[in-house]
């Protein structure tokens, strides 16, 4: 008898001690879910009335804790989202741990997005869901809003392309127009001289009109040039000393190129011929606006990045005070593209400086 007392005495003790210790657990998950600062709460898998709720979730969606309490998650829906929400809860995913992104209405009817993450609890003896909830409004609102902008800068870039291009249609046919035009005329008018039959002016007329079919073949050739694409079967460093010879043989302007610490293999032929048309576009404008004497190419890799810069010593500007023509637009855009980054200083009376960088790892594209 002893010994049965002793036995029963010693099981009384397991006892006390596993209740002792499942009220603290008990305790702890009370505290865990009360304190935890994630919106949660838990509702009735068979009427799917709330059950009980967090201080979080009460802040978050501007309820009282009696109110919260009177509701059926059908209440927490937006109206148009009752009937997907009903599938859901037919659905096996309603008996599983599960995760997705529901809209929810707060107390004010507005509505934001919440990432739920679910699971089936008991909870006072009766089948239940305990729900977690992070709101994600914020997050897919910036999303959005970086896809419009990209699409509005998608759609500026589009714009200034044609922009360009109807510019350099303009440019050809003035070219065409002014100047090859006028010496093809020129010929004419020497080749009826010599048709004549003036014999003392044939030669001359011959002559001249030799003279004017060269010039006009080296014009066309310089605007072909000029339109087309340059072959980077050499490298860029190659194409760009030709554009700063060129430069120098029909300006007084002395052209000069850096490109010590360049690693041209590191780059794609479009990334290559993005930087081309940037430096050819910069030094059209140094042509047009800058006055400048002195005009400096650099071309650098390092870091990660592509780096390239065109400095002049010209009048210069206040940058703020200069609206972007379509030069510097398309500039902006060619390296924008490749998720770059323009940085213009300039200073009245000290020159200009316009500097490119590019990530090296941007993956290729269609040249621009």
């Amino acid at each position: 008898l002893g010994k049965l007392a002793n036995a029963f005495n010693g099981m009384s003790k397991q006892v006390q001690h596993a209740e002792k210790e499942l009220r603290t657990r008990v305790e702890n998950y009370k505290i865990l879910f009360e304190s935890n600062p994630m919106p949660m709460w838990i509702i009735s898998k068979d009427t799917l009335d709330v059950l009980n709720v967090n201080n979080a979730a009460i802040d978050h969606f501007g309820y009282t804790l009696n109110e919260f309490l009177t509701l059926n998650s059908m209440d927490l829906r937006p109206a148009e989202d009752i009937e997907k929400y009903k599938e859901y809860i037919k659905s096996e995913n309603f008996n599983t741990t599960y995760r997705g992104i529901w809209r929810h209405k707060k107390s004010d009817g507005s509505v934001v997005m919440l990432e739920i993450n679910s699971a089936n609890i008991t909870y006072s003896d009766q089948p239940a869901r305990l729900i977690l909830a992070n709101d994600i409004t914020d997050k897919l609102n910036a999303e959005a809003q970086l896809v419009r902008h990209r699409g509005m800068e998608q759609e500026l870039i589009s714009e200034t392309t044609l922009q360009v291009q109807e510019n350099e249609r303009e440019e050809l046919g003035k070219e065409l127009h002014d100047n090859i035009n006028q010496i093809l005329f020129s010929t004419k008018l020497y080749l009826e001289i010599a048709r004549s039959g003036n014999e003392a002016r044939i030669h001359e007329a011959i002559s001249k009109s030799y003279e004017n079919v060269n010039l006009a073949i080296l014009e066309i050739r310089r605007l072909s040039k000029k339109m087309v694409a340059p072959s980077l079967d050499t490298s860029l460093i190659e194409v760009i000393k030709e554009l700063a010879e060129e430069i120098q043989a029909i300006t007084p302007i002395t052209t000069s190129l850096v490109s010590t610490d360049f690693q041209e293999h590191l780059l794609h032929d479009n990334m290559k011929l993005m930087l081309y048309r940037v430096i050819q576009e910069q030094v059209n404008n140094i042509l047009k606006h800058a006055a400048a004497s002195d005009v400096t190419i650099t071309l650098k890799t390092e870091n990660g990045q592509a780096f390239m810069a065109v400095s002049d010593n010209g009048i210069g500007f206040l940058p703020h005070k200069r609206s972007k023509g379509i030069g510097l637009r398309n500039i902006d855009n060619r390296v924008k593209f490749y998720d770059g980054e323009v940085i213009i200083t300039s200073e009245p009376g000290k020159g200009t400086r316009l500097e490119v960088s590019v990530p090296l790892n941007r993956k290729t594209k269609l040249a621009m």
